[in-house]
């Protein structure tokens, strides 16, 4: 069984309070891809490498502050990194256009993405990098190298036609995977035939709760898949694949 690491790109209680003035209101996706921010992360990322040997890690929240659609408020430090990217002037926020807008946010992107993946295969070549997207085709990350180079690049909207869509531009050696969980609506007894013939893995998650243990695997083969609600019916349908049953098993 490998190990993974986790790594959130966009949002750190810890840098956020710890650097205010690089930050946005510590709540959501608030850090800017500073080259100080982009530092730390890095060192991070390589410290954890090297101390618990992990065989890869999943970096989330690649985004600028705001999420994909919006555009950053241009506090100071962004204002700095648009001089850094843009290699001229900052023209004053009155004179950003949307296309100027753009290519900020996909330059901050990229350069997050090549500080870490460079920064990974260096400290160790054959840790992986699994990158998610909640949203493939976004043009924040259109023409970005983590295409090609995120040895996992998952799906976390959670269907595969958009994966499909993006099959085209991914490395030789990418595997390609999808996420299941009730937030993202998608019936699992469909999206996961789609999946297993598409070759297409397959992951999901639920929120850590009180007392939220999960009961042995005989409880959800015990009864039919559809009497299960929310991401029960999800770890139903995971525990029939994963045990190499169809979906309409039950054991009684």
């Amino acid at each position: 069984m490998k190990v993974f690491g986790y790594f959130c790109a966009g949002a750190n209680t810890k840098w956020g309070l710890d650097h205010p003035d690089l930050s946005y209101e510590i709540r959501g996706c608030h850090i800017p891809f500073t080259t100080q921010y982009l530092d730390y992360l890095c060192a991070s990322i390589s410290d954890a490498i090297v101390k618990t040997k992990m065989d890869g890690f999943m970096i989330d929240w690649m985004w600028n502050p705001g999420g994909s659609d919006k555009s950053p408020k241009w506090i100071a430090c962004e204002q700095e990194m648009y001089v850094e990217l843009m290699n001229r002037p900052f023209p004053g926020i009155d004179n950003i256009t949307p296309e100027l807008d753009q290519e900020f946010r996909r330059k901050a992107i990229n350069r997050l993405w090549r500080r870490v993946y460079d920064t990974t295969k260096k400290t160790n070549p054959n840790c992986l990098i699994w990158a998610i997207c909640y949203n493939v085709n976004s043009p924040d990350i259109e023409g970005s190298d983590m295409f090609r180079e995120a040895d996992i690049f998952m799906n976390e909207e959670g269907d595969v036609t958009h994966l499909e869509d993006i099959r085209h531009i991914i490395g030789q050696h990418t595997r390609l995977m999808t996420c299941l969980a009730r937030w993202n609506r998608h019936d699992p007894k469909v999206i996961i035939p789609q999946a297993l013939k598409a070759n297409i893995g397959l992951f999901g998650f639920t929120k850590p709760q009180i007392k939220s243990l999960l009961p042995p695997v005989s409880h959800y083969l015990s009864k039919p898949v559809d009497e299960f609600k929310g991401d029960d019916r999800i770890i139903s349908c995971f525990a029939r694949i994963y045990n190499g049953l169809a979906l309409d098993n039950t054991n009684h």
